[in-house]
């Protein structure tokens, strides 16, 4: 077992050390247009689709957020009565 990690571990570096060389580095590349305009267009409907999304729940996060500071205050209140009535009785 342990000499089949040594041989993946070996070929694993053989092979980062041949295309650091510079062989094959074409097929690394891959496309050297760059980006085309529809990528550009689907990039910028997907990041518009988050940011809308976004800013369509934050009036709902920001209403449970005072909500749940009222509880909280509620809580303490009340927590507050009931260690008075505690020592009182």
């Amino acid at each position: 077992m342990g000499e089949g990690i040594g041989i993946a571990v070996a070929s694993f570096y053989y092979g980062m050390k041949r295309k650091s060389s510079g062989e094959n580095m074409g097929q690394l590349i891959g496309n050297k247009r760059g980006i085309t305009l529809i990528e550009v267009v689907i990039a910028e409907l997907l990041l518009t689709v988050g940011v809308l999304g976004l800013l369509f729940l934050m009036p709902s996060a920001w209403r449970l957020s005072g909500q749940s500071d009222y509880f909280g205050r509620a809580t303490g209140i009340l927590q507050e009565q009931l260690q008075a009535a505690r020592f009182k009785s």
